[in-house]
């Protein structure tokens, strides 16, 4: 044993197969996890992440809609100012 940081620690363990979070090959549901790391740094399981997407956008539809039109009148009045601002610069 000898003294080093908490991160050295934690890397040894990783290394060393001791980490009980790196041994992990499935998630709870047991679909293997992907090798490639989301953008938290964790590991995630993409057949359960797709099932739980699917599952907000059914039970988050009209506000999906909102939100969707809501943008869209946005980027339609950005777009209208961007317009204004050309034809008012060429008079």
């Amino acid at each position: 044993m000898y003294a080093g940081t908490p991160k050295q620690n934690a890397e040894d363990m990783v290394r060393d197969g001791r980490h009980h979070w790196a041994n992990k090959t499935e998630c709870p549901k047991g679909h293997p996890y992907d090798d490639k790391l989301a953008n938290n740094g964790q590991r995630t399981c993409l057949k359960c992440r797709y099932e739980m997407s699917k599952k907000w956008a059914v039970d988050n539809e009209e506000r999906t809609k909102e939100l969707s039109l809501k943008h869209r009148k946005a980027w339609d009045r950005r777009e209208y100012d961007r317009i204004r601002y050309k034809e008012r610069g060429k008079r």
